[in-house]
Parts: C-alpha cells; structure tokens; sequence
C-alpha cells in the first residue's frame, strides 16, 4: 500500500494499493481517505476510486464500509493505520469469511461470495484486470482522478528505465533511511525489497499511532523528499514504511507469469523481438522467389446503403472518410504460388470469391484457382454493405446490392493485376513483435471460463503478437512491401458513423504506404503494405473498455456490469470506448498509427528472419451441419445445423443489438414475450429438440440452419484453406476466432504439420481471418460456450494431412441467381430549380488565411455519388498553387477529409467537403 496526502489539503489522503494474492490478485486499487476537521473523535471515510466489485464497497460511489470493523468508532484508541490496515486486510479470503451482510454496501457481491463463490471470483479477478488497463493506470480513473497534484499517478516506464530505477533504489538504500529516520520499533525492523517482505503478524501494533507529534514529523525533512508541507514529508515516511505490511512500492513491473495473465505492461508499446521458434539468422542466401503486391479501389456507393459489420438498420453511408483497398500479394516458387488479397471490408464471401475467380481464369487461365487464392478482409465496421449471399446478413441492407458486389470484385482484380504485373525474383523475410496497448479482451469473464492451467501458459488474454512477411526486391534492393497479422476487431468507428472507412487497419495501411512513397496520391502507391486480421473474436481496439452511456442514471459514466455487460439491466447503453474517446476517430487513428509503427519498427529491423522452402497450397469445403468426428476425449461428435442465440441479438460492447431485452450469457425469453411469438417461432423454424440438444446451453433465438426462404439465411458448407511459405504457415478460415480458440488451432495445426515433417521446429502458423466465406459467425471453446456471450459458437474441426486437406463434398451452394434486390436505385436524380452541378452553396473564406489546425469546408451543388463510384479516383481533389501549377496534394482517401453528400429534397442534392489542414 502507498499512501500520500493532497498537497493542498492535508485532511485528503490519497492511496494505492497493490493486491497480490487472493481473489483480487494482480489488481491495482486507487482510494481516497478524507479525515474529518473533528477526527479523532469522528472516523476517517474511505472511498475507492477505482471499481472494485468487493462486498464493502459501494458499487455506484466506491466507499468503503469501515463499519464492519469499527462498529462505533473509539477516539485515541482506533487511529488511522488501523484503517488502512483493515483496508488491507478485507482483500483476504479469512476477512471476507468474516463479514455479514448487513454490514456490506455491496450485497450481491456478498450473496455470491457466500452462494456461488466460483462467479464471485470470476467478477472479483475481473476488477483485477480492468484496474490495470490503461483507462484506469494512466487515464482518469472510473470516478475521476484519484487525487490532487499531489496525487499518486502512474506513468509508462521507458524501455530499460525499470532497471534502472531498482538499480538505484538498491545502491541509494532509500529504504533503510527512512527506517533510521523515523525511529520505528521492532515490528518494522525487516528489509524493505522491491519484490518481496515478510509480512508481520495481524495482532503486532506499530509502538505509534499516526498523530504522531509535528516535530516528529519535522525530523523526517532529512528524507530530502520533494514536498513543501510537514504533512507531505511525514505521511510519506511512515507509509514508506506501512509498505512493509502491504506489499512492494513498485511504479509498474513486468507481470508474474503465475498471476493471472492480464496485467498490462508499462515500460514500453513495442517489445521487439523474432518470436517463438524462429531463428536470429544473417540475411544472406535465402531462396528467392517472384514476389508481387499491387492495390485496387473496392469502394462501393458511399450514400444510402446500410453499412456491414453492426447489423444496425439506421447506419447507412452519407458519405466517405477514407476509400476501402483491396492489397494483392503473390509469391511464386516454380509450379507453385499463392494469392492472398487483403481486402478493407467485414469479410470475404463465397459469392465475391467466385466471380473473382471467374473473371481472373479469363485473364490468366490455369493459373489461380479457389486452391491458392484467399480474399481475406480486415473485418472493418465501417465499409459498405450488401454484398454477401446470405440472406440473414442482408437484412439490414434490404438485400443485395450488386454495386457494393461490383466493386470489390474490380477493386481485387485490380490489385491482382497489378501485383501479377510487377512479379519479380525477390526474398521474403519474418518478423515479429509485441504490440501493446491496441487491443483488450472484451468478453473476459468468458476467457476465464478457460482451464486455469491453459491460461497460466499466456501473458495476456489476448493476442499481442504483432507478425510481418516483408516482401523485397532483389534487383533494386527496395521493399515492394509487407503482409502484417495482428488480433483486433474493425470497430474503432461505432455503429453511429456514417462515413465510409477502412477502420484502424485502413488507416495504418494509409500511414505505412504514405511513408514509403510519400510523393505518391493514396491507391497510387507502389508500395504495398497488407494489415490482415488474426483470431480477433472477443477482441476489441477500444482498450478504455466498456462504460455507462446514460445520463441522468446512477450508472451513467460507471463501468459496465461485468459478467453481461449491462447497465441498470440493459445492454442498451453500455458503449465500448476507444483511447481517443469520446472521438471515434481519434481512436481510429490512435490504434491504426500503433500497428503502424509495429510495422516501421520491423521493417527496419536487422533481425528479420529469411523465409525459405517450397509454396503451398491446399484447400477444402467441409459441411459443418453434419460433420462428424472425434473430440479430445476420443469420443465421437457430430455438429449441427447454425442457431444463433439471445448473446447474437444483444450485440457487443462494440455494437449493441436491438433493444429486444437480450443480455450477453442470458437464455430467458421471459422479459420479451414477443421474442417467442415473432422471431423464435416466427421469422425462422421452430427447432426441434435434436436441434436444442445439440446447441444447449444456448437456447436458440434464430434457427437460422433451417431457414431457406427467400433463401439460405446462414451457410452450411464452408471453406477451409491453407498456404504454406517456406517455414510460415496461415490458416485461412471464414470465421470469427476467439483469443484461446486460435490458440489451440495454431498449436494443434502446427504439432501436427511438425510430427509429419511439414514444417521444422522453427515453424510458425498464422491465423488469416475472415477469408473466402461463407461468413461463418464466431468460433469459440468449449467453456467459453457455456457461458453464451456474444462469441459463443460453433468450434471449427479441421483434418491436416501433410499435402493435402481431405476435399469434403459437396461443394458450396451458389446461389447468387436467386438474391432479392430491395434497396430502390437513385431514380430521377437534378441539380433542382435554378441550380446548376457545381454551383457553391457555401464557398471557403478567401478574405483570410487558414493556418495549420483549421478546417477549411465548401459545400456545392453535385449529383448523388451512387451514379458514379468514380473507381480510382477521387469525388473531389484539394490542390495548392505555389509555382504556378496547380498540384493535387489530398483526395477522398485521406484521413484529414471527409466527404458528405445530404439530399436536399427529391429532385436537387449537394455535397459538403471538409479538410482539416495538417
């Protein structure tokens, strides 16, 4: 425990304290004691900063219930160490067996530590974890900052600084000086370490209570401690020492791989380093190959059409943010290559993957086929929708629209063109790194369902590994650029944006292209620079967590309930928040600029491992609603059927569902009757009770598996694929991995490929997510199932041979004929009465200048875009003068202009045009 009083105010203390054992383990707690003007004779308050779901304290305003202790308060025999001693020991188990409800603030906490002790400790390392994220180690805090300017605050510790400071704590022996100071008696006299103590019994009592004498606390100036108050100096040598009985004084240090495997690290964003199992070898030798990139435009109408991802009705385009890419990129060994195509849209389809491999046959027959290509997208939310043939997807786009189908078939024919035209001899090479603060686990409590050992083996409870395959051409010695793989969701933009974007992985695209060709328009760029998603199922880029929008509620601004994500009952108005909140696209920018300089930072590196050996291929179409097999156990196991259940219809911290009364991990239709009578036995198939057996626990809402009208609302049969690059291996697959269920398919992937001499030891296996289709929804473990939050699902079977997956007939179901058309088309589209195209509404100020900072914004007279995508160019150019030439310097694509078109009535439309200037 470290306690400092406020520099202004000596009755208002402030404190940490460090939780290393226990329920609470890891956990990182900041409280305020307030000493009232009358104390001794009336009790100091306690209240936590920081959220804590503990049966003392309060869970709206964090105070603490000292009355459990000191049941009426006793002057000059109850003092203020007793206090915070208590505060201490109330996180230990043999307190909290103590305790009886009528004392506690917090009573369901204390039903369940005493019922139902198991989710009790759930929800308790829960608080554990969300207390050392970012949003409550270096932000605010959940009930703003916890202390004055004279608070305890923490900060990032640069690389190496940690060393450094325990290097000169050793030498400078703070510790012992403040011991010699103060004079305490026998039950201090212990070493005071950094990462260990002998803790002293409960029943040994300090020789002085904590009203010690002013003059007293005058002697302790010799401390030479920064402060200009007697209070600051004195509090701040006897807590020194209270640290002895609470655990280290320690600014951050790297977790303890025997606690629970959320701690965030602090020193540093980027740990850099080649990764398990890949050799440190010089770059000279390796094997070449032809080596390919290229960049196509997949942006569909910008305007009036609902966008993918959230599956919210009212998020339809009104306008454009950056353009979506699609990034092609080939690698050839003789006979063999590859075809992996980055696309910046929520998924890949069946239905796209056909046409485009139709169209690619005419212009290179023979050459690829659906065995080595894979359309692979970033899962961006903000990207236009419509284009998948499914018909449970194409609700809320009011079916299919074959202009957002159009133009990413072009856009990845382009790109593929334009990679297959640039084929020259060139060498790959590995990298990888540890990307921190980018990315959170927004479904913990169903990670921790996880075997605790199996945990035990990971430092956090998502992915942080950042890998990179860097493509370099041999002749010129260049970079044409690189294919990246990072776990985090497309949702930095919410469901309430309206603006076309790549999301985060667009933008760090944007950035490392602007970099290495910063003379060259966006989509102009000869260098290539691929963001793939990884096992992202339960992990989001809004690394604040997830908050109470709600306001005039006594929830408003609190954390949202943990284990279903509620606030007052309802998913409604829990919202997850980026690091640039309350701007989404600040947070889009802040997630999108890490992974980028994850990239710069590998890019640059002497380290990179070569990659050499053959290329490979393999690909298979397996029908999930009756594949059979054998399970770890050994037991036989046959799927079923999809069924999506009440966590599909609540949403995600990232999205909300519709307000149908669905919580993530509740089964009860009680609370909406008409989720019976109109959705679970109206729009699909009432199942049957094979099919409720076969996906218990989860209690079907959509019986999706069984619904054919208009169409298929959910896929049956789905591809499965594989490449292989020398020692790199990706799993391609048409679904939403969680954090653990990619874990175990790379592990159980790569010992397979290993024992069958595929790959060496040195082998490293990938995860490229959502490929090829048809969209799979989410693949989660066993446990994780059981608890039905948004990411419960379907776990993937796959059978590995050494050349081959088994081919599993029949092949998808094309059905791409029989889509419905629902969404009207832009009909009579005028310039309206006495206007003309072009003619400015609102022109920019040319009475004064703009400087660095402003935004500079027109609007005009245009027609609707949906008449013209105006693929490969720009619905507008900003251009400078400085020599007498005019110059295009941004477009549509850049992230410092937006584009937003409003229609005015039924017959005239304008554009608005902003740009914020650099």
């Amino acid at each position: 425990m470290y306690v400092i009083p406020d520099a202004s105010d000596a009755f208002k203390w402030t404190g940490v304290l460090f939780v290393h054992r226990g329920y609470f383990a890891s956990g990182v707690f900041s409280f305020t004691l307030s000493i009232p003007t009358t104390y001794p004779a009336a009790p100091p308050t306690v209240t936590f900063q920081t959220d804590c779901f503990h049966p003392l304290i309060d869970p709206t305003s964090g105070r603490f219930a000292l009355a459990s202790r000191f049941p009426s308060w006793r002057p000059r025999v109850d003092f203020l160490f007793h206090v915070l001693h208590y505060l201490k020991a109330a996180f230990k188990r043999a307190s909290l067996d103590e305790l009886r409800e009528a004392s506690c603030l917090n009573k369901e906490a204390y039903r369940l530590y005493r019922d139902q002790n198991t989710l009790f400790a759930k929800l308790a390392a829960q608080s554990a974890m969300l207390s050392i994220t970012d949003a409550s180690l270096f932000g605010s805090g959940s009930r703003g900052a916890s202390g004055g300017r004279s608070g305890i605050k923490f900060r990032k510790l640069e690389d190496g600084e940690e060393e450094v400071l325990k290097e000169k704590l050793e030498k400078e022996g703070k510790a012992r000086l403040v011991r010699r100071e103060i004079g305490m008696g026998a039950p201090l006299k212990q070493h005071l370490k950094l990462k260990s103590h002998s803790y002293p019994h409960r029943s040994e009592r300090f020789p002085y209570p904590l009203n010690l004498p002013r003059d007293r606390a005058r002697r302790t100036a010799a401390l030479g401690m920064p402060t200009a108050t007697r209070a600051v100096i004195f509090t701040f040598a006897l807590l020194v020492a209270f640290a002895a009985l609470a655990g280290p004084i320690i600014l951050f240090s790297a977790p303890r791989k025997d606690q629970n495997a959320f701690r965030t690290r602090g020193p540093s964003i980027l740990r850099a380093s080649a990764g398990p199992g890949v050799s440190h070898v010089a770059a000279a030798g390796p094997d070449e190959y032809l080596l390919g990139t290229g960049i196509g435009d997949i942006t569909g109408p910008i305007v009036g059409i609902n966008m993918m991802g959230y599956a919210e009705i009212t998020q339809s385009g009104t306008g454009l943010h950056m353009r979506q890419r699609a990034r092609a990129f080939i690698v050839v060994d003789g006979a063999e290559r590859i075809l992996f195509v980055n696309l910046d849209c929520a998924m890949g389809d069946s239905g796209i993957t056909r046409a485009f491999l139709a169209k690619l046959e005419k212009l290179y027959p023979g050459v690829y086929s659906e065995k080595n290509v894979a359309l692979v997208g970033t899962h961006a939310h903000a990207g236009v929708g419509g284009y998948l043939e499914n018909f449970l997807p194409q609700v809320t786009s009011l079916g299919f629209v074959p202009e957002t189908f159009d133009a990413i078939v072009a856009g990845a024919i382009t790109a593929t063109q334009r990679a297959h035209e640039s084929l020259a001899p060139g060498r790959l090479s590995l990298g990888k790194s540890t990307l921190l603060d980018s990315n959170l686990n927004r479904s913990p409590t169903a990670y921790l369902e996880n075997p605790a050992e199996e945990r035990a083996r990971y430092e956090y409870d998502v992915d942080k590994d950042f890998s990179l395959l860097q493509f370099n051409d041999t002749a010129t010695g260049t970079s044409k650029g690189f294919l990246s793989f990072f776990a985090v969701h497309g949702t930095s933009l919410n469901n309430k944006n309206t603006l076309i974007s790549g999301d985060n992985k667009g933008m760090a695209a944007f950035l490392s292209e602007s970099q290495y060709d910063p003379s060259s328009l966006p989509g102009e760029n000869k260098f290539v620079a691929g963001y793939a998603q990884s096992n992202m199922g339960d992990v989001t880029p809004n690394t604040e967590g997830a908050w109470c929008d709600d306001p005039g509620k006594p929830w408003d601004n609190q954390r949202c309930e943990p284990l279903h994500s509620t606030c007052g009952g309802s998913v409604m108005t829990c919202h997850a928040r980026g690091p640039g909140f309350p701007s989404d696209y600040d947070s889009n920018r802040i997630i999108g600029t890490n992974q980028h300089e994850a990239a710069m930072k590998l890019m640059k590196s002497p380290d990179l491992t070569p990659i050499s050996g053959p290329v490979m291929s393999v690909h298979q179409y397996v029908n999930m609603a009756s594949y059979s097999f054998k399970a770890v156990d050994g037991s036989s196991a046959n799927l079923c059927p999809a069924a999506l259940g009440h966590g599909f219809a609540a949403g995600t911290t990232d999205g909300p569902g519709a307000d149908l009364s669905t919580v993530y991990g509740g089964n009860a239709t009680s609370a909406n009757p008409l989720l019976d009578l109109f959705i679970k036995d109206g729009l699909t198939p009432t199942p049957s009770p094979e099919q409720v057996a076969c996906h218990a626990p989860k209690e079907i809402l959509f019986n999706t598996g069984f619904a054919h009208v208009p169409y298929n609302w959910s896929p049956a049969i789905v591809a499965l694929q594989m490449f292989r690059l020398g020692q790199v291996v990706i799993i391609l697959v048409p679904t939403e991995l969680t954090t653990m269920a990619g874990r175990r398919l790379r592990e159980s992937v790569r010992n397979e490929l290993i024992s069958k001499g595929v790959i060496g030891p040195d082998g490293l296996v990938l995860i490229g997510a959502i490929a090829n289709g048809a969209y799979s929804h989410y693949t989660a473990t066993r446990e994780e199932y059981q608890v039905q939050r948004y990411e419960g699902g379907l776990l993937a079977c796959f059978s590995v041979e050494r050349s081959k997956l088994t081919q599993v007939q029949p092949k998808a179901h094309q059905q791409f004929s029989d889509l419905g058309h629902w969404k009207p088309g832009v009909g009579y589209d005028g310039s309206g009465l006495g206007k003309r195209y072009g003619q400015v509404i609102k022109d920019v100020r040319t009475d004064a200048s703009y400087a660095a900072g402003n935004t500079v914004a027109v609007t005009f007279i245009g027609a609707n875009p949906r008449n013209d995508l105006r693929h490969e160019q720009s619905f507008f150019t900003i251009q400078t003068n400085l020599s007498g030439d005019w110059k295009t310097v941004k477009t549509d694509s850049h992230p410092s202009t937006t584009f937003e078109w409003v229609q005015t009535n039924t017959v005239s439309t304008a554009f608005a045009d902003d740009v914020a200037l650099p």
